[in-house]
């Protein structure tokens, strides 16, 4: 008879127990891998509130002397000299937080009497005239000036100018008249 014995303190291992066994293994190294994961992710992340505010910076600009209308007149006074022409004055007064550039553009709603000129303050800044066949239109002025800000003011003055020879040519005695009618727009914009 033969006899099988098997020796003692050690088993034969089937291939279901070391898949079982590969099975725990691997799910030891996976448990621990991702408890480690976590705890590393967890020291690296941060949280973070943040607010701000912000003011827009006030815009104040009043204009005066706007939408007037003026009489141009040629007087030859008996001396021989001559008083002519008219003057029409322009406010702008600024109290904004900001600079400010403008433009000044007359509106002729009446024609402009032949031998009228217009000018504005000493006559630097060069009109630009776009007048229809009926001497109706616009004369604008770019770029008239600048405000810094704070609290100023700038005047400036239309001039009329008036040719007397011209002016007065279908005018008899020493008094010529004539009526001008405009409107005044001024165009504030801001520079910074």
């Amino acid at each position: 008879m033969a006899y099988n014995r098997k020796p003692q303190g050690s088993s034969p291992l089937r291939m279901g127990d070391i898949m079982i066994y590969a099975a725990g293994v691997l799910l030891l190294l996976v448990v621990l891998s991702t408890h480690m994961m976590a705890g590393l992710f967890a020291r690296y992340t941060t949280h973070s509130t943040s607010q701000d505010q912000a003011r827009v910076a006030g815009f104040s600009v009043n204009i005066g002397g706007v939408n007037d209308d003026i009489a141009v007149t040629c007087l030859r006074k008996t001396d021989d000299t001559v008083a002519n022409g008219g003057t029409y004055t322009i406010t702008v007064k600024s109290e904004s937080e900001v600079a400010v550039r403008y433009d000044i553009v007359m509106t002729l709603t009446s024609p402009l009497p032949a031998g009228v000129a217009v000018s504005l303050d000493d006559g630097t800044i060069a009109p630009v005239m776009a007048l229809d066949a009926d001497d109706t239109g616009i004369v604008s002025f770019a770029e008239v000036g600048e405000i810094a800000p704070g609290r100023f003011e700038a005047k400036h003055e239309l001039h009329f100018n008036v040719d007397w020879a011209e002016f007065t040519k279908n005018a008899s005695g020493r008094k010529a008249e004539a009526s001008l009618d405009f409107d005044v727009t001024v165009t504030v914009t801001q520079i910074d």
